[in-house]
């Protein structure tokens, strides 16, 4: 079982990026994600992801050694269900609470003027598994951009609560409103990150309504639910080319106003 430990997950990342050099595209198909992922903040002790492999055993038991009180309850109460028509176990919207809740981001032009940090990244790794007890994949990219500021890893990691996978003897479906829907390999996204205390950590905390767009090169980007609404409505309709110049344009301005 592979395990990102704290403290130890920096180490391991750099590992990985150097030996993988330019590497990191060509083989994100191959590539092995953590099973168990920690931050290095020591005020969160629990792990922050859990793959499904690691969390629920070939026989339906719950890795209970992994998992706070609160989210094996959650877990337990999901795998208790019958199946539902489409032939699994159904987990809709799951609340978690954003770092940086308190910035405006009240339209995306803020979101974007008042993130920590930005990202352009490509994915080039996906896991299926458990984030406190809500389902859905952890994800890997590869930044292209930093933007305003520059990235001191070649990697950075983010959970999205969406996605079919097997657990053991079960088959979770995990829906979210707030998503567009799964991350694929070769994806473009930009994170809108609210809050970022420590440049070195990999493992990343976007708010679930308001920090995922989705870059298409044949079509318009997909913006976070958060803002499709009449307001946001010119942002609609740019290509993700003129979005990402725009993103650019507006860490810029914000950086010289600081």
């Amino acid at each position: 079982m592979r395990i990102l430990r704290k403290y130890a997950l920096l180490a391991i990342v750099a590992c990985l990026s150097l030996s993988a050099g330019v590497g990191l595209r060509a083989h994100a198909q191959t590539r092995s994600l953590p099973e168990i992922l920690y931050t290095a903040d020591p005020d969160r002790p629990w792990p922050e992801f859990v793959s499904a492999v690691a969390a629920i055993s070939a026989k339906g038991q719950i890795e209970s050694k992994l998992l706070d009180p609160g989210s094996r309850r959650f877990l337990q109460n999901l795998l208790s269900q019958p199946p539902s028509e489409e032939g699994c176990l159904r987990q809709d919207e799951v609340w978690n609470g954003a770092r940086g809740a308190s910035q405006d981001r009240t339209s995306l032009a803020a979101a974007v003027r008042n993130s920590d940090l930005v990202i352009h990244g490509r994915v080039i790794a996906k896991s299926y598994g458990f984030s406190f007890g809500a389902g859905g994949h952890l994800v890997q990219i590869s930044p292209v951009n930093g933007f305003d500021k520059t990235l001191e890893l070649d990697s950075y990691f983010f959970f999205v609560p969406v996605g079919r996978f097997e657990a053991g003897p079960y088959t979770i479906c995990k829906t979210d409103s707030r998503y567009h829907g799964e991350l694929e390999m070769g994806d473009e996204v930009v994170l809108l990150v609210p809050e970022q205390q420590n440049p070195a950590e990999p493992y990343l905390f976007p708010d679930a309504a308001s920090s995922l767009i989705v870059l298409r090169s044949d079509a318009e980007p997909r913006l976070p639910s958060w803002y499709r609404n009449e307001s946001q409505r010119a942002l609609h309709a740019v290509s993700s080319a003129d979005l990402l110049q725009w993103i650019h344009s507006s860490r810029t301005s914000s950086e010289k106003d600081r």
